[in-house]
């Protein structure tokens, strides 16, 4: 029957649209037949509900393609250029540094390599920055203020672990999903493991505890034009980080440091290090 139905308004709406002058005629047109068909708005709004979309939905994704086109096409957007001012001074206390937040929780301590000195955890990692380019005023689509694009679309930041001798991203980049906000926000979340060096001191053995440094930095961009930022979130109620049955977590801190120098300026680079303090938990006999 909707096969039919279908067929039957197309055919008309050909039909009609041929001694039209112009495609907003023909879309009135089609508008319409459309709406004559389900009598009222309420009626539309019924049956999109009974296809498993409301109105409020798609209009929703029309506003947020054509916010994509806008930001992403109409302004040639290049993800391979960073958003930094190339015009700052001063030491990036004048507020046009560009910001990047890291925010780190721990979830797993999977291992502490006594033999390798190495720390092995399992850490969900949050970035945020803004990107000027990406700005767009709500008020002229529909209030829409957020929209969410693939991550590849999107220049991100060259921040990586300097202890680590492996970090592995758990899913995959075609999953890795970016939310942009209309100021030109960008917020990212990905879950790590990360094998990073830690050194280890045994004489107070089994009831030793241990110290292991998890440092972020970018060596890129220099402090006046790039003001790292690092904060602790637990975003799930009730959840502790969890240690391996041989390690208990004692605390998780932050600290900023712009100590790392380049030997060929003496230029600093931010760095941003994340402390963590574990304790042996002697084996019962």
């Amino acid at each position: 029957m909707w096969s039919r139905v279908r067929t039957n308004l197309w055919t008309t709406v050909k039909a009609m649209s041929e001694d039209l002058p112009d495609l907003a005629h023909i879309t009135r047109v089609r508008s319409t037949i459309y709406f004559c068909f389900f009598e009222n708005y309420d009626s539309l709004h019924k049956n999109m509900n009974i296809l498993g979309n409301s109105a409020n939905q798609s209009t929703s994704v029309n506003y947020a393609n054509e916010i994509f086109d806008e930001v992403f096409v109409s302004r040639k957007y290049h993800k391979e250029v960073s958003p930094l001012d190339g015009f700052t001074i001063g030491n990036g206390t004048d507020g046009s540094s560009l910001q990047v937040i890291i925010t780190i929780q721990l979830l797993y301590v999977l291992s502490l390599d006594v033999a390798q000195q190495y720390l092995s955890v399992y850490v969900e990692q949050e970035i945020e920055w803004q990107d000027v380019r990406l700005r767009w005023d709500p008020a002229d689509i529909g209030g829409l203020d957020v929209i969410w694009v693939l991550c590849d679309q999107v220049w991100t930041t060259d921040l990586f672990n300097s202890n680590s001798l492996t970090v592995n991203e758990i899913y995959p980049d075609r999953l890795k999903q970016c939310k942009v906000h209309s100021n030109g926000s960008i917020h990212s979340d990905m879950f790590l493991q990360i094998d990073s060096a830690c050194f280890i001191d045994v004489q107070k053995f089994p009831f030793d505890k241990q110290t292991c440094e998890i440092p972020f930095v970018t060596i890129a961009f220099e402090p006046k034009t790039f003001d790292l930022q690092g904060k602790l979130f637990t975003k799930y109620i009730g959840f502790t980080p969890q240690g391996n049955g041989e390690w208990n977590v004692l605390s998780l801190n932050m600290t900023k440091d712009s100590q790392l120098k380049s030997s060929s300026d003496n230029n600093e680079f931010s760095m941003l290090v994340f402390i963590l303090k574990l304790q042996r938990e002697p084996k019962k006999k």
